[in-house]
């Protein structure tokens, strides 16, 4: 059964690795190497930020990945996910999306949630699209990029 927490800071050595794992890096819009020095400067400061919903997620006692829902704006916040490379091609990422997203729209019922992937990663495409989200708009201001949303459902 999958399970969830807050990320705390000692989760901050597992989300360094999973943001420098060389998938992670191509796939995401920044493709450089992030150093242990900025990566534990910014985590630090997002756990402790009321914007940002940061959670990770286990099956078993074992590490799946996690999921980031970020208020960008009034209304608007953006999700990021992460699944452990262990992990991958089993499912998880579509189920963690909906809890996710279920959690965070329970305490912001009134935001829509946007992703922003590259068009040509589709498993994550499909992952979305499996967790409740539909295309928004066939590019963000960026051929190359897909936008899909999600808001609470009634």
């Amino acid at each position: 059964m999958i399970h969830f927490r807050k990320a705390s800071f000692q989760d901050v050595i597992q989300y360094f690795e999973w943001v420098n794992n060389p998938l992670v890096r191509i796939q995401s819009f920044n493709t450089n190497s992030i150093s242990l020095a900025e990566h534990t400067k910014w985590f630090t400061k997002a756990i402790n930020d009321n914007s940002k919903l940061m959670l990770i997620f286990s099956d078993n006692n074992i590490t799946i990945g996690q999921v980031r829902v970020e208020i960008s704006d009034e209304n608007i916040a953006i999700i990021d996910i992460s699944i452990d490379e262990t992990q991958r091609g089993k499912g998880y990422a579509s189920q963690l999306l909906q809890i996710a997203t279920d959690e965070f729209l329970c305490i912001n019922p009134q935001h829509k949630i946007n992703a922003h992937i590259k068009r040509e990663n589709i498993t994550s495409v499909k992952s979305f699209l499996k967790a409740g989200f539909i295309i928004d708009k066939q590019n963000d201001n960026n051929n190359d990029t897909l936008l899909l949303s999600k808001t609470k459902t009634v």
